[in-house]
């Protein structure tokens, strides 16, 4: 197996997503849910370890006039990512873990999921779910391209919590409709959009819905990564 191993930071200037290239602002709710299935543990280890308050790493790439930078985001979503590439190319094996805050001012009883490679001509599998350690069971939602998961009681605006997901990616080898960006084709391997991602939530709710055609595919808050 091929390890993946580095580093990614995103502060003000350096969004994943912008919310001018957000979704429609009309959403329609999820078709249908499905019951997510009985969880399991797998081999994957967790290779970063939980420092979530050091940003010294994402300093380093950044010249020294903009590390104030780091500082403007406190409650930014922190993802933890180890991830192993499979010698063929066409498939991964990951786990994350997400220090996430809410920055909203009512409280959130769940907390929702992307699911890209299932919008963009591949497959992720969830293979563990927990919150702060504890395993949970989540709900499939919207065709198999969102999760939801529960929270055993509310989390009130400013409070965090630590998710865990353990997954499955099995890559498309054509482009489909996904403009190349997630895949192994042509000998190119690329993994935009490769893991669970939680969607911007605002007045309008959870933004989870299938993206549209030629739209953007990811719709996300400002983020921090460390990804091995």
């Amino acid at each position: 197996m091929k390890k993946l191993s580095f580093w990614m930071i995103c502060p003000l200037g350096l969004l994943l997503t912008l919310a001018a290239c957000a979704p429609l602002s009309t959403r329609k709710p999820a078709p249908t849910n499905t019951p997510a299935f009985t969880y399991t543990p797998t081999t994957v280890r967790t290779a970063v370890p939980d420092d979530w308050d050091d940003r010294s790493i994402y300093a380093d790439g950044l010249v020294q006039s903009e590390q104030g930078v780091l500082d403007e985001l406190p409650d930014a979503s922190i993802y933890h990512i180890s991830v192993t590439i499979g010698e063929e190319l066409r498939s991964l094996q990951g786990q994350e873990r997400i220090r996430y805050t809410n920055q909203e001012t009512e409280p959130l009883d769940e907390i929702h999921f992307q699911l890209y490679p299932n919008m963009l001509g591949g497959s992720v599998q969830i293979r563990a779910a927990s919150v702060n350690d504890v395993p949970v069971l989540a709900v499939l939602e919207s065709g198999n391209t969102a999760l939801r998961l529960p929270l055993a009681r509310p989390l009130q605006p400013g409070e965090n919590c630590v998710l865990q997901l353990d997954f499955t990616v099995n890559l498309p080898t054509e482009p489909g409709g996904n403009y190349g960006l997630l895949g192994y084709m042509n000998d190119i391997l690329t993994l935009d959009g490769f893991y669970p991602s939680i969607p911007v939530y605002d007045a309008q709710g959870w933004h989870a819905s299938p993206v549209q055609p030629n739209a953007d595919t990811t719709f996300n808050d400002a983020s921090f990564y460390r990804v091995q």
